[in-house]
């Protein structure tokens, strides 16, 4: 599979930055297959120490929701973006 990822400036400073503080979780709707590869571009040094995808997700009224008790422990920093 061909794909390009473009990283917004500074992320890669950003995300070394907070995995000093913080477990960094990812919770995508897309598919392991495609989301794992492009989170292996984004993330090269491994700093993101959870990873959910669409497997994870539940499905309530033919759309698939994010369930976020399949992430353990308790955190209380959420950062969602709406359309994801």
């Amino acid at each position: 599979m061909n794909f390009y990822v473009l990283k917004r400036p500074g992320v890669d400073e950003f995300l070394e930055s907070i995995s000093k503080k913080f477990e960094i979780v990812v919770f995508t709707a897309g598919l392991k297959e495609y989301a794992s590869l492009v989170l292996d571009k984004i993330d090269p040094n491994g700093v993101i120490t959870h990873r959910l995808y669409l497997d994870s997700c539940k499905e309530m009224d033919g759309r698939f929701v994010k369930d976020l008790s399949q992430i353990s422990g308790y955190y209380r920093i959420i950062i969602r973006y709406p359309i994801s």
